[in-house]
C-alpha cells in the first residue's frame, strides 16, 4: 500500500486583529442621584481572529459604580470578559452607574483590548461624557 501524502500546513493565520469600541451613555442628561448606563460593543474589524479580548469601563468621577452583567468584575473600574472575537464578529456589555449629587459634567472611558497586537490603535478607546442635573 502507498504511503498516503498530506498537504503540508498552509502559513500561519494573522497574527493582528483590529479591535474597536462603540459606546454611548443614556439618559443624557441624567438627574442627580439616578441611574445612568453605558453600552459598549467591542467589534473585531480583523484581518485575524481576536482571543482574550477585554472591554474596560473606567466610572466616571461623579458617579458609583451600581451594576454589570454576567462575566464583568468591578474593583474600581469594571472589567468585562468578552473572550474570543473572530474577524466580523461583536459583543456588547452594558453597565449601570448612579450619578452622584453634584451637578454638570462627569466623564468615563471605555477601552477595548485582546491578546493580538492591534494594527490601529486610534479607534481602542472613547471618553464618554454624561450632564448631570
Amino acid at each position: 500500500m502507498p504511503p498516503i501524502e498530506l498537504d503540508p500546513p498552509g502559513p500561519p493565520g494573522p497574527t493582528t486583529a483590529d479591535l474597536s469600541v462603540v459606546a454611548n451613555d443614556a439618559p443624557d442628561p441624567v438627574m442627580v442621584n439616578t441611574s445612568f448606563v453605558y453600552m459598549a460593543t467591542a467589534t473585531n474589524l480583523g484581518p485575524g481572529n481576536a482571543t482574550g479580548v477585554r472591554l474596560l469601563f473606567i466610572t466616571p468621577g461623579a458617579a458609583t459604580f451600581l451594576s454589570a452583567p454576567s462575566g464583568c468584575v468591578n474593583s474600581g473600574t469594571t472589567t468585562c470578559t468578552v473572550g474570543n472575537l473572530a474577524v466580523g464578529a461583536s459583543a456588547t456589555f452594558t453597565v449601570t452607574y448612579q450619578a452622584g449629587s453634584t451637578t454638570g459634567a462627569t466623564v468615563g472611558v471605555v477601552t477595548v483590548f485582546g491578546n493580538q497586537t492591534d494594527p490601529n490603535v486610534s479607534n481602542n478607546g472613547t471618553n464618554l461624557t454624561t450632564t448631570i442635573n
